[in-house]
C-alpha cells in the first residue's frame, strides 16, 4: 500500500479479499465440520473469482 508501483486502493482492497478468504477457509471448522457452514459455501466462489480480478489488475499495474 505504500509502493509507487501500484494504486494504494488495490492493497485495500487485497486485504479484504484475503481476509475475505481467510474467513471461507473455516467452512468445516468447529460446529460447521459436519455440513459445513452454508454462507461460506455460497461465498467462496465469489470470493475466488474476486481474488482472480484482483490478481490480473494488480499484474495489469506492475505491468504500467
Amino acid at each position: 500500500m505504500q509502493s509507487d508501483t501500484v494504486p494504494a486502493w488495490l492493497g485495500v482492497v487485497g486485504i479484504v479479499v484475503g481476509a475475505l478468504l481467510a474467513l471461507c477457509s473455516l467452512e468445516f471448522v468447529g460446529p460447521f465440520e459436519r455440513n459445513g457452514w452454508k454462507a461460506a459455501a455460497e461465498l467462496t466462489p465469489v470470493i475466488y473469482i474476486a481474488w482472480s480480478l484482483w490478481l490480473v489488475t494488480t499484474g495489469g499495474a506492475m505491468l504500467l
